[in-house]
């Protein structure tokens, strides 16, 4: 399913997803007084930053285009969570608590980069720079060449007819030259 990239669905979505994060993680939000406090500080960050992640200021919204589109994947998470459609709590420095001056709004692709690898300067002023230019550039892809809906063929089943690895990747190749050549 696709995820939505209008502006004011994902407000109303993500107001939702974040009562049900901070019911699942308050034993870790100690610096927020409460839940109404941590709601309160993520929907002004988000809507301060614009639905942009902290580290390389790409709109979630646009990462969802990416995603949606195929051209990026998420990674699944226990239950039917995926990471990746939506923006994330990073500690700036992960040895300290999560907190307002902490923490700041992060995609998944820049928070689990980051990790506890990077220093928040050297992720702020320098990676998170070109992972902005990557998303930029996959962007500009996605608008020149938007997907064609069904011209890329799922799977061709494994049978005794097509058992040799080769032969399935060849005919694979074949379908989709023949359905890229119809347009």
């Amino acid at each position: 399913m696709p995820y939505t990239i209008d502006q004011d669905l994902f407000l109303i979505e993500e107001k939702e997803r974040i009562k049900k994060y901070y019911n699942a993680n308050k034993s870790k939000l100690v610096g927020f007084e409460d839940r109404q406090s941590f709601i309160n500080w993520y929907m002004h960050e988000l809507y301060f930053n614009e639905n942009k992640c902290h580290y390389c200021e790409t709109s979630i919204l646009k990462i969802r285009e990416l995603l949606n589109a195929g051209i990026i994947n998420g990674r699944a998470v226990r239950g039917l969570g995926r990471r990746g459609p939506c923006l994330e709590i990073d500690k700036k420095d992960a040895s300290g608590v999560y907190d307002y001056q902490n923490c700041v709004l992060s995609c998944y692709y820049c928070n689990n980069d980051k990790s506890n690898t990077f220093t928040y300067e050297l992720y702020k002023n320098i990676i998170g720079e070109g992972r902005r230019l990557l998303w930029l550039k996959l962007l500009n892809q996605l608008r020149l060449n938007p997907p064609q809906p069904n011209i890329y063929p799922k799977t061709i089943p494994i049978n005794e007819e097509n058992k040799n690895v080769s032969e399935l990747i060849e005919k694979i190749v074949k379908k989709y030259k023949l359905l890229k050549n119809k347009k």
